[in-house]
């Protein structure tokens, strides 16, 4: 399974639950977690993300950056 939003297959418009206005995708949020993180292996990384095994293979999580306010949240994505 891959994630759409990762793969460029589709684009997810979240508003801000701050301000209300529109917030820019950052990417994977385990991207974030430490320096090298964006160059570990992607299965590697997807066990460390928070969630349990079963739903790492059915979700990624994506942060989202409000550049208005800085607010930011992590949203799951469903894996297609």
């Amino acid at each position: 399974m891959i994630c759409p939003l990762c793969n460029a297959l589709t684009e997810l418009k979240v508003q801000c639950s701050v301000c209300q206005n529109e917030c820019e995708d950052k990417g994977r949020a385990m991207d974030y977690d430490e320096n090298y993180s964006p160059y570990m292996d992607y299965e590697l990384t997807a066990l460390t993300d928070g969630l349990t095994k079963n739903n790492s293979n059915l979700f990624c999580a994506h942060l989202y950056y409000c550049k208005h306010c800085n607010d930011s949240a992590i949203k799951l994505i469903e894996k297609i």
